[in-house]
């Protein structure tokens, strides 16, 4: 499979969508996702401290000259990076939120319906429009999938690994991939974020936090293997 060959995401829909076209809820990887879509597109710059907490700092980069438009909810986003006024740490942000990522959260939603892929009244129910926007997002999983098994996982990792992200089809290894991880350990605990009662271990434990705390160690098997099951809970 060449690059060319490689598909392309359907319907104009970018990272932050995906959990709301699943499942009517916007879902914390998916933001991480976003973060890491806007670092590939010449938004934001993302690096790693290299300190032994594995921390990161976020800065906003120059608007770029032939880069594709932020939306509405990408811009929020960068907003709230921006707003300490020099690169920010997630430590930083987190202090700083929920906030922020509840801005992110409603403008999201504000997209999906204008975009007419959700209901007014009843915002976990798709539309028609939804509804197809759905079964063309199964099919592009699976391309994904078909593009990893061949080529490796490295076909994934240039504007596909946001998407590859959600459906727990990302390299484990990838710089970005470890940064998705630090961005989810580090919002879990806020209570808004916390997954439904089903989405828990039979202990309690919200399996966000939990398998966010495990991955810390970036044990790639458990990284490929839990990642799409567990943080980027989707319903696909």
């Amino acid at each position: 499979m060449e690059a060319a060959e490689l598909p392309v995401p359907p319907g104009g829909v970018r990272p932050g969508h995906l959990g709301l076209i699943a499942r009517g809820r916007v879902i914390l990887g998916d933001i991480a996702a976003t973060a890491v879509d806007l670092s590939l597109r010449g938004w934001l710059e993302i690096e790693s401290t290299g300190g032994e907490d594995g921390g990161w700092v976020l800065t906003p980069a120059e608007p770029p000259q032939d880069g594709q438009d932020t939306l509405e909810y990408e811009q929020v986003l960068l907003e709230w990076v921006a707003r300490p006024r020099h690169a920010a740490s997630l430590a930083l942000l987190a202090a700083d939120l929920p906030g922020g990522l509840a801005e992110v959260r409603e403008e999201l939603v504000r997209d999906a319906l204008r975009s007419g892929w959700l209901r007014r009244l009843h915002h976990h129910e798709r539309t028609k429009a939804g509804e197809e926007l759905a079964g063309q997002l199964r099919a592009f999983r699976q391309q994904l999938r078909s593009a990893r098994a061949v080529r490796g996982p490295q076909a994934l990792d240039g504007k596909l690994l946001p998407y590859a992200l959600h459906f727990g089809l990302a390299g484990p290894g990838h710089r970005l991939a470890r940064f998705a991880h630090a961005w989810v350990a580090a919002f879990a605990e806020l209570p808004e974020w916390r997954a439904p009662a089903r989405w828990r271990t039979s202990s309690g434990h919200d399996v966000g936090i939990e398998v966010a705390a495990r991955t810390r160690t970036l044990d790639e098997d458990i990284m490929s293997r839990d990642v799409g099951a567990m943080l980027w809970v989707t319903g696909w």
